[in-house]
């Protein structure tokens, strides 16, 4: 858990910083409306200024579900997982400074929070694919 102060100057106020961040308003729930403000503050590893230029949150692509041998229940396996391209990989790899190319990323990107695994199917040029379920608010940042 952390908790951070700011004071206001003659520059920048607390809702410059909020406004920076994201857009939070179709959040309504205050322990939500914390959680994702503070996503931006997660302690992942960065990979720099990595730009991502292509990528889409796919609509199309389907979710594994999987129902409980009772039939009551559904479980989604794919939940909050996307997709990378294995060029798109290498380029993180490189950027984070690893002697390998992992076959899966945890990421926040654009308001987007999850897990991306490799997908050697993937056309040249595109990045990454997003589902829905990652997306956690709308933020204009595109670094990765």
């Amino acid at each position: 858990h952390s908790c951070w102060f700011f004071a206001d100057d003659e520059r920048t106020t607390g809702d410059d910083i909020r406004r920076w961040m994201g857009n939070f308003d179709n959040i309504k729930v205050v322990a939500k409306y914390a959680a994702r403000m503070g996503q931006c503050f997660s302690s992942t590893v960065t990979s720099g200024q990595l730009e991502v230029k292509e990528w889409e949150m796919d609509q199309n692509v389907e979710d594994i579900i999987v129902k409980s041998p009772d039939g009551k229940t559904e479980f989604n396996f794919s939940d909050g997982i996307g997709m990378i391209s294995p060029q798109f990989a290498k380029e993180a790899a490189k950027a984070l400074q690893l002697e390998y190319v992992p076959s899966a990323y945890q990421v926040r990107f654009a308001g987007y929070k999850g897990v991306v695994a490799l997908d050697p199917t993937m056309l040249p040029g595109l990045k990454l694919k997003l589902r829905k379920s990652m997306r956690k608010f709308e933020s204009p940042h595109s670094k990765l």
